[in-house]
């Protein structure tokens, strides 16, 4: 198919194929625009997120984690749910969750992770139990 049809003298004239494809580029391009500009440190998060948070350490992570992206993505939409070790994964891995808090146990290469808390277990005792002088 042509794009244009060269005028002798008179330059190139737009075939109609030529005038649909140039429609079609100004609109591709103005999305590569919009993509490019959310890459900037100006721009607005807005949207809806969903959120698959580790039942075990819900409690404890939830309430500031939520608190948190309210306060730093205020038009955002934060959706969440609770689930299983293996399911908080799971979850990412298929689609149902964009974003997922767990412990770093068993997780595929192909996620991207943060670490929120470094944590160090911990054996505990009473103070006058035969193993509390142990280091």
């Amino acid at each position: 198919m042509k794009l244009f049809i060269r005028q002798p003298a008179q330059g190139v004239t737009l075939t109609p194929f030529g005038i649909k494809v140039t429609s079609e580029a100004r609109l591709l391009c103005d999305q590569a625009q919009t993509v490019a500009a959310l890459a900037t440190p100006e721009a607005k998060i807005a949207g809806s997120t969903s959120l698959c948070c580790y039942e075990a350490i819900a409690r404890y992570i939830l309430p500031r984690l939520l608190r948190l992206l309210s306060e730093r993505l205020p038009e955002e939409s934060i959706r969440f749910f609770e689930s299983d070790l293996e399911g908080a994964a799971k979850a990412l891995t298929q689609g149902r969750a964009d974003l997922a808090t767990t412990y770093d146990l068993g997780l595929s290469s192909d996620l991207g992770t943060q670490t929120l808390y470094s944590l160090q277990p911990r054996v505990v005792c009473a103070a006058r139990h035969r193993f509390a002088d142990m280091e």
